[in-house]
């Protein structure tokens, strides 16, 4: 039993320190983004979802942190694999 409370403190820590992490990228590039002029909307979705999710891993319910995770995850691969056309798509569409 002391294996399993174990592993879980331990998961939990990770997910905190990495849910830390990607908040603190997504306010540094927001930052950037703003201090050299090339913010728009599309900065403004990727910080909000990146709080957003943080938010929900730290308050919400168990199912609720595992859909912000799946969100997370797949907002992650698609802002990887298609980060430009994503955004470029965004701020076309609802860009200042």
């Amino acid at each position: 039993m002391n294996y399993a409370k174990n592993a879980s403190r331990l998961t939990r820590g990770l997910g905190n320190g990495l849910t830390g992490l990607s908040v603190f990228a997504s306010g540094v590039s927001t930052y950037l983004a703003v201090s050299n002029g090339t913010d728009n909307t599309s900065t403004w979705v990727n910080l909000g979802i990146s709080v957003g999710g943080a938010a929900l891993t730290v308050f919400g319910a168990p199912v609720l942190v595992t859909c912000a995770a799946i969100g997370g995850t797949v907002w992650g691969i698609g802002q990887l694999v298609a980060g430009d056309e994503i955004n470029g798509w965004i701020d076309n569409n609802f860009g200042y």
